[in-house]
């Protein structure tokens, strides 16, 4: 007897578009050493276009490539907003090691992205902090997942 296929994935349907009051859906997005650099130790990726009453239940990282080269001794990657860098996904080592998971907090039952007022569009920090200035940095590259859910909320 053949078992029923459970669960169908199609890596064509990335980042689709959310219904509200629906399931959580994951985000995802491409991380490259270039979209850090900064004459500092700590570059900082801000997306800013995400739109108001999206909540956030958990994200993580897959590392594909280390973020090395430049002199740099050490690497570490966190995810959370501008006010707390590290609110979704601790600053954890992306400089050494190989291919691996970096699991981030889960935030059950979910916190809006913009947590004082989720009317209104968010802002994630991506924050690379490295031994050496990050625009000294040749290599590196990261997988970033969120888990967002969509929920109507009205304005009057």
């Amino acid at each position: 007897m053949t078992l029923p296929r459970v669960l169908q994935v199609d890596w064509k349907r990335q980042n689709v578009s959310w219904a509200q009051d629906d399931s959580a859906m994951l985000w995802r997005r491409r991380l490259y050493f270039s979209d850090f650099a900064a004459a500092a130790t700590t570059g900082n990726k801000d997306i800013a276009s995400f739109p108001g009453g999206l909540l956030i239940e958990g994200a993580f990282f897959w590392l594909i490539t280390n973020f090395t080269g430049g002199g740099a001794a050490t690497a570490t990657l966190s995810a959370g907003t501008t006010g707390s860098a590290a609110a979704y996904v601790a600053a954890t080592d992306v400089f050494a090691g190989a291919r691996k998971a970096i699991v981030g907090l889960t935030l059950v039952p979910g916190t809006f992205l913009n947590a004082s007022v989720p009317t209104d569009s968010a802002t994630v920090r991506f924050a690379l902090v490295a031994s050496v200035n990050t625009n000294l940095l040749t290599t590196g590259s990261v997988d970033v997942y969120l888990r967002l859910r969509a929920a109507s909320l009205e304005v009057s």
